[in-house]
């Protein structure tokens, strides 16, 4: 089973990013083994969506770069090792639920997890919808995902 989860706030602009690409995916009929879960802005809540899988990919808005692109990232620029780095401007965020991670699994294995960043501009609160660059980034971060190994996996079910 691979986990693919979209974090971020809606209603905040541009970081509404990860849950717009997984609402896209979820159109592209995914292979049995591909679940799809919008993390929202889940926070430790969102440690059950690491479980019961052998891959998670995390989507998630960022700052840091040009806005538009779409990135493979490290796990170090998550964890907060890459100061250039500015994933997610709500709450707990996706840096702290990493270094949790493993306490908070307490003991079960922990999957390979991957980054997918959309490089996004200014958040707005509440500000409903995403920004043209937001937006094209969510149809690039969708390609990548499709042409990803993961999606390829299996034909999908009708």
């Amino acid at each position: 089973m691979i986990h693919i989860i979209g974090f971020g706030n809606p209603f905040h602009g541009d970081d509404g990013f990860g849950p717009e690409v997984i609402r896209n995916l979820r159109d592209k009929q995914p292979p049995p083994e591909v679940s799809l879960f919008d993390g929202g802005i889940l926070g430790l809540d969102a440690v059950k969506l690491f479980e019961n899988c052998e891959e998670v990919i995390v989507v998630d808005a960022a700052r840091g770069k040009t806005p538009g692109g779409v990135d493979w990232i490290s796990t170090q620029a998550i964890t907060g090792n890459d100061v250039a780095l500015n994933l997610t401007t709500h709450g707990f965020g996706v840096g702290k639920l990493m270094e949790v991670l493993p306490i908070a699994l307490k003991g079960k294995k922990i999957p390979k997890i991957r980054f997918l960043a959309g490089w996004v501009g200014e958040i707005k609160v509440f500000r409903d919808g995403l920004s043209e660059t937001a937006r094209s980034s969510v149809e690039r971060a969708v390609d990548m995902i499709l042409e990803d190994a993961v999606w390829q996996t299996s034909t999908p079910t009708p």
